[in-house]
């Protein structure tokens, strides 16, 4: 999967070796990037592709637009999915979301592959804990305390480990979105995997309604699309979420999900109706 394509808009030409490059400094600047002297003699010699800085500007772009719909219209057809092909609970008394063979449905429904999704849904959690409470809309955090409290009534049910009573102490000392997307980062595979069927819906819902209010950018986005204080590499903001949240999380997360920002990623529908 290419993550570094055209740039959106046209780059500065560097001119040619002995031309002054102050000036192509300047130009890349206007654009919301900084590019050292050393950068621009190395494109005049061609000894870099230039590829971080196609990327850099177009990230610029996105967050002077404060809008990326191509992250809300994926998790929309995510939660559409996900609800469509969780399994229905055996139980007719029973509420308890199967979770045994759903990534696989959804990779197959959406046409990524189970390490993007993966990477993706992390990403959404990540993004949760660093959403402040009045970029969550007004239905998202009702039905996403609702669901937390269905899911954890069932993780006991079907599953009554200690990692289940654990979770249910952290989240009745402290019910916020924050609080219970930082604490399921740090859960086993499993309980991440049980809360997926259960979490579509709250996603779809929220990804529906920042559509419909433009798309703006969360802070995470905005981390993601610009780095750390000026340093644009992943590994800056992988220590800034190990330093937040207390995980390291692979480079693949942020980079996937820069992709999915940029619109480099996209749902099998998306593509089909674009």
């Amino acid at each position: 999967m290419a993550l570094v394509e055209a740039p959106r808009i046209r780059l500065p030409d560097p001119g040619q070796k002995g031309d002054p490059v102050a000036p192509v400094v300047q130009a890349y600047q206007a654009l919301g990037v900084i590019v050292s002297h050393d950068f621009i003699s190395q494109l005049r010699a061609r000894s870099t592709s230039g590829a971080e800085i196609v990327r850099a500007v177009d990230a610029a772009e996105i967050v002077r637009e404060n809008s990326a719909p191509s992250r809300d219209l994926f998790f929309i057809e995510y939660g559409v999915a996900g609800v469509t092909q969780r399994s229905k609970p055996k139980d007719r008394h029973s509420k308890t979301f199967g979770y045994k063979g759903l990534t696989k449905k959804l990779t197959q429904e959406l046409g990524v592959s189970e390490e993007v999704l993966g990477c993706l849904v992390k990403a959404s959690r990540i993004d949760l804990f660093y959403t402040p409470v009045d970029q969550l809309g007004v239905a998202f955090p009702a039905n996403f305390r609702e669901t937390v409290e269905v899911y954890l009534a069932d993780l006991k049910k079907y599953n009554p480990k200690l990692e289940a009573e654990a979770l249910s102490r952290i989240w009745n000392k402290r019910k916020t979105v924050k609080n219970f997307n930082a604490a399921m980062l740090r859960q086993p595979r499993w309980i991440s995997a049980a809360w997926t069927p259960y979490e579509v819906e709250p996603l779809r819902i929220r990804a529906t309604n920042r559509l419909v209010h433009h798309s703006s950018l969360t802070p995470f986005d905005i981390m993601v699309l610009t780095g750390i204080d000026g340093d644009r590499s992943d590994a800056a903001i992988i220590a800034r979420i190990k330093s937040d949240i207390g995980i390291t999380v692979p480079r693949q997360v942020v980079d996937f999900y820069r992709a999915l920002l940029m619109g480099r990623i996209k749902a099998k529908t998306q593509k089909t109706n674009h």
